[in-house]
């Protein structure tokens, strides 16, 4: 199983926003995250609709945070970029004769809550500055 990069790469770019004063370009971002520019934009343009990164057009324009570093937390960050959670519970139907099968998705279901909520309490204490703090 692959997994999804999408909340790495937009943390990178935010940090890279924030460690700079200035209006930065997406290309600039891509080059610190080493990836193509469109996966920046397109990561930027979900952080810019959830308030978390501002936008300026032109020649002259780029990104830069929408609010202060020690304001957006990680998790602000995840919930903007994602749209899934993180666990899935499988949507096919249960098999009525066995056990495990008539069970399994309530058993799931109580953990997946939980490790979530545990993840989200997490993300929610670490704050961009955070992260600047640690980069020398």
């Amino acid at each position: 199983m692959a997994a999804n990069s999408n909340f790495a790469v937009a943390v990178h770019a935010m940090t890279v926003l924030a460690y700079n004063d200035e209006l930065v370009k997406s290309e600039t971002i891509a080059k610190s995250i080493n990836i193509n520019p469109v996966i920046v934009r397109k990561l930027l343009t979900k952080l810019v609709k959830a308030g978390l990164v501002q936008s300026l057009a032109g020649k002259k324009g780029g990104f830069a945070l929408g609010k202060s570093a020690e304001k957006v937390t990680l998790f602000e960050i995840l919930n903007a970029v994602e749209t899934t959670e993180i666990f899935a519970i499988p949507k096919h139907p249960t098999y009525q004769v066995c056990p495990v099968s008539c069970h399994m998705k309530d058993l799931l279901s109580r953990v997946f809550q939980s490790t979530e909520h545990a993840v989200e309490e997490e993300l929610s204490k670490v704050t961009l500055n955070d992260l600047l703090t640690q980069i020398p």
